[in-house]
């Protein structure tokens, strides 16, 4: 899948014996596409409106404002666009993440005399959630991320470069191995990528 037409942003594999997803399990939470703009997310909301896709949630976190669906198979997906990083708040070097009510109509009508012609292409695939079943083995240190934002026991948010949350691997590959191995992490390799697989069981691939 492709917004420009070349930059890769999601490749999907059908497994032979895919099994359905319960909720409450570990595994993959969402994907998150980033849009460039809050233009961008009006967009998206009325074409979704247009299609009547169902949606699950639309919250402001105030670093961010998104929309959260499923597809057909229970994958989770935010679409979302950033607010301006200078006005996030940061408390105890972590970022206040709350889950207001967006302001839908708003970004509607900014969006009101624009025309669907797809995604832009400057989206990129910016994060991941993860299901996990203990919160602390902390796969982070390993990657070199840090925890930026918590809620309560539910979920850690962790980032590279302040961001306020994504699983993105901005350093050298040799290096990140060499942390992982520290905190004694299962490292494979397969089709020339490193494979993780996480305290939980979630497997990450490693690739540059």
């Amino acid at each position: 899948m492709t917004a420009d037409g070349m930059t890769v942003l999601l490749s999907i594999d059908q497994p032979e014996r895919a099994t359905q997803i319960f909720r409450r399990t570990t595994g993959l939470y969402h994907l998150a596409f980033l849009l460039p703009n809050r233009f961008d997310l009006g967009r998206v909301i009325k074409q979704l409106l247009k299609q009547e896709y169902p949606l699950q949630g639309a919250p402001d976190h105030l670093v961010s404002k998104s929309l959260y669906m499923t597809d057909t198979d229970g994958n989770g997906i935010d679409i979302y666009f950033d607010c301006n990083s200078s006005k996030w708040v940061w408390r105890n070097n972590e970022v206040v993440m709350p889950s207001e009510p967006l302001e839908a109509d708003k970004l509607l009508e900014a969006a009101s005399e624009s025309t669907w012609d797809g995604l832009p292409t400057a989206t990129l695939l910016c994060h991941i959630h993860l299901h996990v079943n203990d919160m602390s083995k902390n796969l982070n240190k390993g990657l070199g991320f840090k925890v930026v934002s918590r809620y309560g026991e539910q979920a850690s948010f962790i980032s590279d470069g302040k961001y306020h949350d994504h699983i993105t691997l901005n350093k050298k590959r040799d290096n990140i191995v060499f942390q992982l191995k520290a905190i004694g992490a299962m490292i494979s390799t397969k089709r020339k990528k490193f494979v993780v697989t996480a305290p939980s069981g979630n497997r990450i691939y490693l690739s540059y």
